[in-house]
């Protein structure tokens, strides 16, 4: 599947990419009718096929309309099979089988979760969360209906319960920590005493550091802040690494640093910067919106993988986003020209200029077949060079006139025949045949200006 998902990748067409999904779906709910199933089978075993794929976050992207829109209708239909006033008059049989329902599926999760090795509250907040009936289950009622395996009092019954059982989901996953500390004292007393111990070291600290993940970035971190004699607490969430890391000596402590009790007993009010050292984009805006409600004079200092997400790190509130990438890229770039003999200090000042300006050099680059598959699950900013021919429907305009920003693109330089440098864009060009543009943008973004300038559509 994900061979197969490749090769339609590389065309680099949204259209083709969501006309490939339903193409799966439909011919698995074929193949599953044609084997005497129904086809809601086939399009169920399509999609778990499909969320196994590196392509499900793209996939899931491109079908959130369809979604939505089939979701409705699913509700509506199923909504018109109820029979309220059979539903009435077995009310009680209803409220019955509901709670059983839940309590049986919640146990055998719970204890599935137990046979793991997790501790019981982590058990029975995980059979809370996935206790209610799932949108399959109306699948495999229709079908039982359907071959008469169940009679039209029983399903009327059991369908309402299953709707019931949803209806209360939002409650019961809203109160799951609640109910768990209720049930099991032990995960209670353990939640606290997590909590406690990170207080226990973040009261003796003062104008500390806060590291949030004690993976391989926080560890160099770390040892670079004991040079220094500046104290810190890191903060981890694998308790594997925070045995073996405290074992040896160091101030690391086991704990979800997006919760806002972990970080006040880490000492935030008294710290004197907070550093987030894992490449999560989600966990890492969890962390900054607690600091931004409350601490919003620490600075903040984010490491991400890439820059795709670095603007909406620094609006979010971080002092400063650290892109691993881009970093790495000025220090491979550093050492290159101090071997090719550039002076040290033009080097270091070069270094220090692109970092003031944002990384703004690094901004997009040259894709390829290689990057295909990362550009389908995770839109990239790429660079895309559209010459201009005789044909063009932008032939003789002012560079001002392209609707670049219409398109959520930028003109990154102009090229043109014999001249050896780049030209620096600017409004008044006139466009001649074989010049080249060089544009920035997402993959999407680039087809459609292409298009539009080689066509006019």
């Amino acid at each position: 599947m994900n061979s197969w998902f490749a090769v339609v990748a590389n065309q680099r067409s949204r259209e083709l990419f969501i006309m490939n999904v339903l193409m799966i779906t439909l011919l698995f709910s074929f193949a599953t009718k044609m084997a005497g199933l129904s086809y809601g089978i086939g399009a169920f075993l399509a999609g778990m096929l499909i969320s196994e794929t590196r392509y499900r976050y793209q996939v899931e992207s491109d079908i959130a309309a369809f979604r939505d829109i089939l979701l409705g209708l699913f509700f509506i239909s199923i909504g018109m099979l109820l029979n309220l006033h059979q539903i009435a008059s077995n009310i009680g049989y209803v409220i019955l089988i509901t709670l059983g329902f839940i309590l049986f599926k919640a146990f055998v999760i719970t204890f599935l979760t137990r046979l793991f090795n997790y501790e019981i509250g982590v058990g029975i907040r995980t059979g809370l969360i996935l206790a209610q009936a799932g949108e399959f289950s109306f699948v495999i009622l229709a079908l039982a209906r359907e071959e008469h395996v169940i009679g039209a009092h029983a399903f009327q019954i059991i369908l309402a319960s299953s709707l019931f059982s949803m209806i209360l989901a939002p409650f019961i996953i809203k109160y799951n920590g609640r109910i768990a500390r209720y049930l099991s004292k032990s995960y209670n007393r353990n939640s606290e005493d997590t909590v406690q111990a990170i207080q226990s070291i973040g009261r003796t600290l003062k104008d500390h550091v806060i590291l949030c993940g004690y993976g391989r970035s926080g560890q160099y971190l770390g040892r670079f802040l004991k040079e220094e004699n500046i104290p810190f607490i890191a903060i981890d969430i694998d308790s594997s690494r925070v045995n073996d890391a405290a074992s040896g000596g160091e101030h690391v402590m086991y704990g979800d640093a997006s919760r806002r009790v972990v970080l006040e007993a880490a000492g935030i009010k008294t710290a004197k910067a907070l550093v987030i050292t894992y490449a999560d984009f989600r966990g890492a805006m969890k962390v900054l919106h607690i600091t931004q409600e409350t601490y919003k004079n620490i600075p903040v200092i984010v490491r991400t993988r890439d820059d795709i997400h670095m603007d909406e790190i620094r609006n979010a509130g971080a002092s400063e986003v650290v892109p691993e990438i881009l970093e790495g890229s000025l220090m491979l770039a550093s050492h290159a020209l101090v071997v090719l003999g550039v002076p040290l200090n033009r080097v270091v000042k070069r270094i220090r200029l692109f970092r003031e300006e944002r990384y703004k050099m690094f901004k997009g680059y040259f894709g390829g077949v290689s990057d295909a598959e990362a550009e389908v699950t995770e839109p990239q900013t790429r660079l895309h060079a559209i010459e201009i021919n005789e044909k063009s429907h932008v032939l003789s305009w002012r560079l001002g006139q392209i609707p670049f920003a219409m398109l959520n693109t930028e003109v990154k330089y102009l090229r043109r025949p014999n001249m050896l440098e780049d030209i620096e864009p600017r409004n008044d060009i006139v466009l001649s045949p074989r010049d080249i543009l060089v544009v920035i943008g997402t993959a999407d973004k680039l087809n459609a200006l292409e298009k539009y300038i080689l066509t006019g559509k």
